[in-house]
């Protein structure tokens, strides 16, 4: 589960700045303390590597939650997957719409 713990501590650090990958607003989930790091699904399951340019599976959209100061960040690959710790685990998948674990917010980084 070394991957899973490095995701953690590298989602902690997420620069939201980084890398566009898109006119419609879709973004990179880039670790500020690994550049080169991406969080990804190419392999079905939530992984943090080094990514294609053409790869939807690092491309997520920021989804704000109505009424709330909470996103959702949902993967342009596959349009049902949703970053979520439903599980203790950081995953991608189906999420209901009252998960508190699938509520995210963002905040800005130098």
């Amino acid at each position: 589960m070394r991957i899973l713990s490095f995701f953690a501590a590298a989602l902690v650090a997420i620069s939201m700045l980084a890398t566009t990958a898109s006119a419609e607003g879709l973004k990179r989930l880039q670790n500020r303390w690994k550049p080169d790091q991406m969080i990804h699904i190419e392999h079905g399951q939530v992984q943090v590597g080094q990514v294609q340019p053409g790869w939807w599976s690092a491309m997520w959209s920021i989804d704000p939650i109505p009424g709330t100061n909470f996103v959702r960040i949902r993967n342009h690959w596959k349009g049902d997957q949703y970053l979520h710790v439903e599980h203790g685990q950081v995953q991608s998948g189906q999420i209901q719409n009252g998960w508190w674990s699938a509520m995210w917010t963002l905040q800005q980084v130098q």
